[in-house]
């Protein structure tokens, strides 16, 4: 039943790691309130780098073709930083899908467990004044729970729609 997966994490551990991840944001310094990167201007993907540090050296090697109001050395700070940003989110990323795998599947083997007790509860309910309340309290909950969980699954889908990515 509860056995998708074992994992437990001492006190410790996550608090050493939310330590070193708040340093690591600190250091970064990275801007607040920015807007969120959508599907309305082209993106660059990994295959785009190439063509974007071509563009860039054309830029240098010919100032003399105006370029409108880019500025290459701009773009070459830019370009560089997102180099460096694709480094971090090398390792940042698979940890980041680790951490929300283990999320869900400990989430669902919870929500297996919860629904086992609830089930008995109301069905011992029946026999029993004493559970009465109890399996109220649990159906209350549980419905109140799905409904939540439906909610933010359309906020979650609306965001997706609007921003291209969660």
């Amino acid at each position: 039943m509860l056995t998708q997966t074992t994992y437990g994490l001492t006190t410790e551990a996550k608090t050493a790691v939310m330590d070193l991840l708040k340093q690591a944001s600190d250091q970064l310094s990275l801007p607040s309130g920015l807007p969120v990167a959508g599907k309305k201007r082209q993106g660059m993907g990994q295959a785009s780098i190439g063509y974007v540090q071509d563009s860039i050296n054309a830029a240098k090697t010919f100032p003399d073709v105006p370029s409108g109001q880019v500025s290459a050395q701009l773009m070459q700070t830019k370009l560089d930083t997102c180099n460096d940003l694709d480094e971090l989110l090398n390792i940042v990323s698979p940890l980041l899908l680790n951490l929300l795998n283990v999320r869900r599947l400990h989430g669902q083997d919870l929500m297996v467990g919860s629904n086992s007790i609830k089930d008995s509860i109301v069905s011992s309910a029946k026999n029993r004044a004493d559970l009465k309340p109890v399996a109220e309290q649990l159906k209350k909950r549980y419905a109140r729970a799905k409904k939540e969980d439906a909610e933010a699954k359309k906020q979650e889908a609306v965001v997706t729609n609007t921003n291209g990515t969660v």
